[in-house]
C-alpha cells in the first residue's frame, strides 16, 4: 500500500484511512466515510506460546508489531474506564498495514489492525484479538478526489455509495 498523489498520477478518487479522527489537511475534497475499529491482535501460535495481556500496559512486557517508523511507540487504548496511554518498544514496524498483519499473522507479536483488514484472519482462526474491550485510537475512512467542477458523474455516485454502505465495511458488527 502506498499513498498515491491523485492529481499528478492521475487518479479520480482514493479512499484514505487516518489513524486520527480528522484527514491530514490537503489539496482534495474528502468526505468522512466512517469510523475504523482498531483492535489489538495476535496469532493464535503467539498466544499459545505467550498470555495474552489483560490490560494495556502488560503490551510493554510483549512482542509488539508497530504501524510507524522509529524507537518507542505511544499507544492510546480506550476501554471500559477511558483512555490508557502505554508507550512499547516494538519488535518489529512498518509503514504499511499488510505488513503489519503479516507480521501478526506469523506469530511476531501483537499489532493494532483495522478490523476490515482481520477479519478474515479472525474467521480462519489464525489471529484472535487481544484485549478484546479495547481500541486503539479514533481512525476514520474517508473518500477523497481532487477538486472537480462538475464532478464526473462516475465519482460522484462512487463518493455517494461509499458514504451510504462504506460504513458497515470498516466496522465490526
Amino acid at each position: 500500500m502506498r499513498v498515491v498523489d491523485l492529481v499528478g498520477e492521475g487518479f479520480d478518487c482514493a479512499i484514505r484511512l487516518t489513524m486520527n479522527p480528522r484527514l491530514p489537511a490537503a489539496d482534495l475534497i474528502a468526505k468522512r466515510i466512517g469510523s475504523l475499529d482498531i483492535g489489538f491482535y495476535a496469532s493464535v501460535s503467539y498466544a499459545a506460546r505467550r498470555p495474552l495481556p489483560k490490560h494495556p500496559r502488560e503490551l510493554v512486557d510483549h512482542d509488539n508489531v508497530a504501524l510507524f517508523l522509529g524507537d518507542t511507540m505511544p499507544l492510546q487504548a480506550r476501554g471500559p474506564r477511558g483512555v490508557v496511554k502505554v508507550r512499547v518498544t516494538p519488535r518489529t514496524s512498518g509503514d504499511d498495514l499488510l505488513f503489519v498483519r503479516a507480521a501478526v499473522v506469523a506469530g511476531v507479536g501483537i499489532g493494532a489492525l483495522p478490523w476490515f483488514i482481520a477479519k478474515h484472519d479472525l474467521e480462519a482462526g489464525t489471529i484472535t484479538r487481544a484485549l478484546p474491550e479495547y481500541s486503539v485510537g479514533a481512525g476514520a475512512a474517508y473518500v477523497a478526489h481532487p477538486p472537480a467542477k462538475p464532478l464526473s458523474p462516475k465519482v460522484s455516485a462512487f463518493a455517494s455509495y461509499l458514504v451510504e454502505h462504506g460504513p458497515r465495511m470498516f466496522t465490526q458488527p
